[in-house]
């Protein structure tokens, strides 16, 4: 089409490019430049202006008439499809008065979570592209947001039960406060500063919230004139608080985030040098690489906006690239074949092959090819085959850095063959994962005959050249490999029987692999290979008989695939074949590459509705006459019928108008327009349920049929989502959108409400296959259809109605079962509208009483279980709150309920995996907080005896009332403070001095429990205590131990702040090293030590000072290790240090355990590892050395 032709004569954009003036009075923010590409793109202006009309003039509208729902939820749900279909197409204005409406929307108080959910994604969503709205053209204040966070994610009632938030909501509250940051005011960082610097007590749990809201709010975007306003008024102070606090404290990881958010938003404004952070190195070799490319992309590459530019002084130079590739090649390239790096690895050799191709490809081709030939290390292949992937587009790109790149790939797709294997089904996926991605990266077109026409080739082009005539063999082999896995997946007999229509998980992913490379491949083919391929294609495809389920399917996707590449020669071959009666059906030739749009003319057209005559018009006919009783048709008549129904509905869905019919009417109250809009999608535009239930075969295919009228229009929504998804994971490997045509949201008319009950009368049936198909189909068609759900539901509740007996325990089900949904779909449960749920909870608390409930059945119970966890998951519930003082009262000061209620308390639940319980200690804290020390006399006998017993449940309880007790105690009087302490002294003194290893993290959490969020000051008892005599040794070193883990946790000296008056680390070390002065003389085997412990007498300083501390043997266990992973880190070869450092372990074959066991490992590791290749690997050592491993690869000790 000619730009001219276009409405308004408007050029069309380039991708990218200023937009032109506009007729239509606006600028665009920014489009969707797909769009431009369909073949009806003169029609879109049209009607995305008509469109956008409508969603300005209701939403506005609802906003006045206050009406949220369904009016505001309804338009701003447009706006969202608006979005998708056509990307930001208005102008700046309304861009920004959209976002204001929104935020306005998202912060009104005490918004229903749902709702509120729904607006923050839209407003997410709107903010999304930052540099379309500069700060000059936004601001939104930040307080709102704030309240939000704190009223939800840190609600006070939630934990005790009162209410409750769904999941999801956390992330969205985040993403939301992202998305607005950078339109904070300037004094925004000093207003937060006030607002949370009082919460910043490194010893206390509120420091964890401070850091949070740190993380999350404080803007970093800020123009450097405003710098003096931002980070420089926190950068020093927080800095400092991370450098001294070391015990990684839970909040340290989200400072590190807000620095690293800091960094990149400032290049250049701030020295990092001496801060650099020593991280988690795994995720660490996958992120850097990939910051490192997306900041040379922003220095290089990037449009300029609004945001801060980085200074030229500190912009990334090609040797700075060098440098980091060269420093971070080695890490990653170890961690290709460790069993859970490499992922991470084949990500970051991705990144650092975009920079520099040279350093990175070679040796991951080092260990590819010997990868290749190995048979028995299948992980050493798919490690290594991800990795290439990752490489892919850098080695065939060749380009300055790595010319030589494209001449690999011939190689290593013929070696890649035998990778696709019917025995081995992850190495088949990577293999069809490899072959696909070079496919699709290059033409596989032979230029041999290149070389006699052109003398000017390069070497390297000369060889690509003639490498290029092995494609055709590549092509036929690929086949060949893939007709053999067709073989061996042929289903057995007995499935045929059994009548599973599906293929298992597995199956069906190999033939989604094998069909989507294969089309690849043809795909990417000369027209030559074309031919030669589909000739093989053909002949394997008749000279065979498959069954139908999994062989037939595959060799099916085989045809599809070469009939869509090249529509003329392959109908040519098959059609005749197949239907000899059509022997002429070509297409327009789409051989060349830009999109050319076959738009059908009105001959074929008419030709597809005629087919249609032929074939659609007799079966429904006799179907009628079947279903009024005027014609006798078998099952297998009435199934084939329907086959061709359901075959012509879906190959002719996108040419078939809408279904005809009024639309249902007063649905839902409402004052602002909910009309649907018309879509243009690029082409002009009785059921029998009388057959008898049990046959299932036709009930599946009306249940298909029925499925597809409501919901096709030429493409599924779930292929449509699954393709999206897939789309976006090929885009994002291969690094350089199209309209929906899908039914969401549409107008609901009468012939929609008749199917929508049939598929309810199938969901009931007595047949579960049945049920189980139509309620999918059903959950599918509620989404479609805008508010169709309030005329269903009180069908829906007929069957669960108490006073109808003719219901069966099957239509009971069916009905719970449609009220639940499914995982994606609608929950008539739990819909967001109030006149729905007045019906709905009442009715499903009612329906207990009827006679097809039966609590015998488990199935019902589960759904009933299902029900009220699903409808808890999506409201904030309420919790009722009922006066019950009294009654608590009287049963805690009665003896009995109480000794009751603590042996109940202290009883094991789960041996070993019981812990400290937050709702126990919330219960007693309650009860001491509301009854002051009313209770303390029935409770103190059961105290006493609790704590000295040593059962890990008794101490688990004892420690949880304890903790309630201190912390329920806070606003009691002084003298009640007082006396509590005088009983809580010794109890806590009897309990440390029976702490074991299993009750050492309960009594921690009582401790910390007890003091949190509390002045040290008022419980000056506790701490005392904790400092009367740390080494006492009474209960052994265990306990020693652990009091000093709580006492040296507060010694950390902050910046700006007076030191803590704990007692500290280095003077108490100086004087345990005084202790152990007399070990530093002796040096015999510490092992021996035992017998000398156990000797009757005095025992020596030594013997003291090794029972204080056994260091030799931990120290040398740590050494141990570190050489066990150096020999570990090479799987598959022996790099020249590999010999001498065997030697140094086989040293320590007969230490003491748990070294011994390690050294063992680690030689049958090293074994297993280099078992294959061992003939090439002996060269790496000496003889000596050879016979002292032999020696320790097959003596008694590797077997013991």
């Amino acid at each position: 089409m000619e730009p001219a032709e276009r409405a308004g004569g408007r050029d069309p954009l380039e991708p990218g490019g200023p937009p032109g003036p506009d007729p239509q009075g606006f600028v665009p923010q920014k489009e969707i430049v797909y769009n431009k590409l369909l073949p009806y793109a003169e029609r879109l202006d049209a009607e995305s202006d008509l469109q956008l009309a409508q969603i300005k003039s209701n939403l506005g509208r609802a906003v006045q008439l206050q009406e949220l729902w369904p009016g505001g939820l309804f338009w701003t749900r447009k706006l969202s499809t608006y979005i998708r279909l056509y990307g930001r197409k208005f102008s700046k204005e309304d861009h920004v008065l959209f976002i204001k409406l929104l935020y306005e929307l998202v912060s009104i108080p005490k918004l229903e979570i749902s709702m509120m959910q729904g607006f923050a994604r839209l407003l997410i969503n709107l903010l999304k592209k930052k540099e379309l709205l500069s700060r000059d053209d936004l601001e939104l204040p930040w307080r709102p947001l704030y309240d939000m966070v704190e009223r939800i994610l840190y609600s006070k009632t939630e934990h005790l039960g009162l209410n409750w938030f769904p999941n999801s909501v956390e992330n969205v509250l985040k993403t939301l406060v992202k998305s607005c940051r950078p339109y904070f005011p300037a004094d925004a960082t000093a207003e937060m500063l006030e607002e949370w610097r009082p919460l910043m007590c490194p010893f206390d749990v509120t420091m964890q919230k401070a850091i949070t809201y740190f993380e999350i709010f404080l803007p970093t975007s800020l123009p450097p004139e405003l710098h003096h306003k931002g980070f420089k008024l926190w950068f020093d102070e927080l800095i400092g608080l991370w450098v001294s606090v070391q015990n990684l404290p839970q909040w340290e990881g989200q400072l590190v985030n807000l620095f690293a958010r800091l960094a990149t938003d400032n290049i250049g404004y701030i020295d990092w040098d001496p801060y650099v952070p020593k991280n988690k190195l795994m995720k660490l070799l996958q992120r850097l690489p990939n910051s490192v490319v997306r900041r040379l992309h922003r220095e290089r590459y990037k449009k300029p906006s609004w945001l801060t530019p980085v200074p030229d002084s500190h912009k990334l130079t090609d040797q700075d690239v060098t440098d980091f590739v060269q420093c971070i090649i080695q890490p990653v390239l170890l961690a290709m074949f460790s069993k859970t790096g490499s992922l991470e690895a084949a990500q970051a050799l991705q990144n650092l092959a975009l920079m520099r191709p040279e350093l990175v490809i070679p040796p991951v081709l080092e260990r590819t090819y010997p990868a290749l030939e190995t048979l028995t290390e299948p992980h050493q292949l798919t490690a290594t085959l991800s990795c290439v992937i990752g490489v892919a587009r850098s080695l065939v790109s060749g380009g300055k850095w790595f010319p030589e790149g494209p001449t690999h790939m011939l190689p290593l797709l013929m070696r890649a063959l035998p990778g696709v294997d019917p025995n081995d089904f992850s190495k088949c996926m990577i293999t069809f994962q490899f072959i696909a991605t070079f496919s699709t990266l290059v033409p596989l077109v032979d230029c041999s005959s290149v070389l006699q026409e052109r003398s000017d080739l390069t070497e390297v082009e000369r060889e690509l050249c003639s490498a290029t005539a092995e494609f055709e063999d590549f092509v036929l082999q690929f086949m060949d490999r893939c007709f053999g896995l067709i073989e061996s997946s042929t289903l057995e007999q007995t499935r045929e029987e059994t009548e599973t229509e599906k293929m298992t998980h597995l199956e069906s992913l190999v033939e989604l692999g094998l069909s989507s490379t294969f089309s690849t491949i043809l795909t990417q083919c000369s027209k030559e290979i074309f031919m030669v391929a589909l000739q093989k294609v053909f002949n394997f495809s008749i000279s065979h008989i498959f069954e139908t389920r999994v062989a037939g399917r595959m060799v099916a996707d085989m045809c599809r695939a070469a009939v869509k590449c090249c529509p003329e020669e392959s109908l040519k071959l098959f059609v005749p074949h197949c239907c000899s009666v059509i022997t002429q059906l070509t297409m327009r030739d789409l051989w060349n590459l830009g999109i050319q749009w076959h738009v059908p003319s009105s001959e074929e057209v008419a030709f597809a509705f005629y087919l249609l005559d032929s074939f659609l018009q007799p079966e429904l006919s006799k179907l009628q006459r079947c279903g009024d009783g005027e014609l006798e048709m078998s099952r297998d008549d009435v199934l084939q019928s329907l086959t061709i129904v359901h075959n012509c509905l879906i190959g002719s869905g996108n040419l078939l108008p809408p279904l005809k019919g009024e639309p249902v009417t007063n649905l839902v109250p409402s004052m602002v327009s909910l009309e649907e809009t018309k879509l243009y999608t690029g082409l002009e535009y009785d059921h029998i349920l009388n057959n008898s239930e049990d046959d299932t075969k036709s009930l599946f295919l009306i249940i298909k049929i029925i499925g597809d009228l409501l919901q096709f229009q030429g493409s599924h929504k779930h292929e449509f989502d699954s393709r999206w998804k897939s789309f976006n994971l090929v885009k994002k490997s291969m690094e350089n959108r199209l309209r929906t045509l899908t039914v969401e949201g549409c107008e609901y008319k009468k012939i929609h409400q008749d199917m929508i009950r049939d598929l309810l009368r199938l969901s009931t049936s007595s047949y579960s296959q049945v049920r189980n198909k139509a309620q999918q189909t059903f959950f599918a068609a509620l989404g479609a259809y805008n508010f169709c759900c309030r005329d269903i539901i009180p069908l829906v509740l007929g069957f669960l109605r108490p006073d109808r007996q003719d219901v069966t325990q099957q239509q009971f089900k069916g009905a719970l079962y449609c009220l639940l949904g499914n995982h994606s779909g609608v929950c008539l449960a739990n819909l967001h509208d109030w006149d729905c749920i007045v019906q709905t909870w009442p009715a499903i608390v009612s329906s207990g009483l009827s006679q097809a409930m039966s609590l015998e059945k488990p199935s019902i119970v589960r759904l009933f279980d299902d029900l009220a966890e699903k409808i808890h998951r999506q409201y904030e519930t309420i919790g009722l709150d009922f006066t019950a003082e009294q009654i608590i009262f009287d049963h805690f000061s009665d003896p009995k309920f109480v000794e009751q209620l603590i042996t109940f308390l202290s009883l094991e639940d789960r041996k070993g995996k019981d812990k400290f319980n937050p709702r126990r200690f919330c219960l007693f804290k309650g009860i001491f907080r509301n009854f002051d020390d009313a209770f303390l006399p029935v409770l103190k006998p059961h105290l006493e005896r609790l704590v000295a017993d040593s059962h890990e449940s008794t101490q688990r309880c004892v420690a949880e009332i304890i903790a309630g007790l201190i912390r329920g105690s806070k606003h009691w009087t002084f003298e009640k403070v007082e006396k509590l302490w005088e009983l809580l002294c010794p109890l806590l003194r009897t309990a440390l001095s029976n702490i074991t290893v299993e009750t050492y993290n309960d009594w921690g959490t009582c401790i910390a429990t007890s003091c949190e969020s509390r002045d040290p000051r008022k419980l000056h008892w506790l701490f005392e205590l904790l400092l009367e005599s740390p080494l006492s040794g009474e209960g052994g070193s265990f306990v020693d131990a652990c009091v000093l883990t709580y006492i040296f946790m507060i010694d950390v000296s902050l910046p700006n702040t007076a030191p803590t008056a704990s007692p500290r680390v280095p003077e108490f070390t100086a004087r345990i090293l005084e202790k152990l002065k007399p070990l530093m003389d002796v040096d015999e085997e510490i092992q021996n030590h035992v017998m000398e412990e156990n000797g009757i007498g005095e025992e020596d300083e030594r013997t003291q000072g090794i029972k204080l501390l056994k260091t030799k043997l931990v120290k040398r266990h740590a050494g141990v290790l570190g050489l066990g992973a150096c020999v570990l880190s090479s799987p598959y070869d022996v790099p020249t240090w590999m010999p001498q450092l065997l030697m140094n372990l086989s040293a320590h074959l007969n230490d003491p355990q748990p070294i011994e066991m390690t050294v063992k490992k680690t030689l049958s590791n090293f074994r297993r590892t280099h078992h294959d290749n061992w003939q090439e690997h002996k060269q790496q050592f000496t003889d000596d050395q050879l016979l002292v491993l032999t020696d320790l690869l097959v003596s008694p000790c590797y077997y013991a």
